[in-house]
């Protein structure tokens, strides 16, 4: 797995996203989290996860829903397992990089490795979650996401 050091780097080494208008006046309990996958544990492994938090998630169990949802009300931070019954996280990204605010994907999956965290950032994605999910490292990868499509004045109420 790569080191959280290569991970900046490469974060950092990309080219510069299109501008969007940034997530503003909103605390935590207001931002809506979107999770996307067809495993409805996922779901509710991070609702638990994240509640300390008082994230707000909302579930879509298809590439439909999530998109139609994406459509009615952008999430700034998507979180989708790899491949869901209709379609894959890449889906998901076109429609989070069409977003008129700042959104960020972060892809979970069983079979994590640095094969498929390459291709999520060169693709712009945000990071891979590896499941089952680790507690902490949900909480850092949903707080960072926080951070970067807020801004780092908002990095508080992300619970840092």
């Amino acid at each position: 797995m790569a080191t959280a050091r290569s991970r900046k780097d490469a974060r950092s080494s990309k080219s510069t996203p299109k501008i969007r208008r940034p997530v503003s006046g909103m605390d935590v309990s207001e931002v809506q989290i979107l999770s996307v996958s067809d495993n409805p544990e996922d779901h509710e492994a991070l609702r638990h996860i994240l509640s300390m938090q008082q994230w707000n998630i909302s579930a879509a169990g298809t590439c439909s829903d999530a998109i139609g949802h994406l459509i009615a009300k952008p999430s700034p931070i998507v979180i989708c397992e790899k491949e869901i019954s209709d379609g894959t996280w890449h889906e998901i990204l076109n429609q989070v990089s069409r977003s008129a605010v700042s959104s960020v994907l972060i892809v979970t999956s069983r079979l994590a490795d640095d094969y498929l965290w390459a291709e999520v950032l060169n693709l712009g994605g945000f990071d891979v979650l590896a499941k089952p999910f680790n507690e902490r490292e949900v909480r850092h990868v949903v707080a960072s996401a926080w951070t970067a499509v807020s801004g780092p004045a908002r990095a508080c109420a992300a619970g840092r």
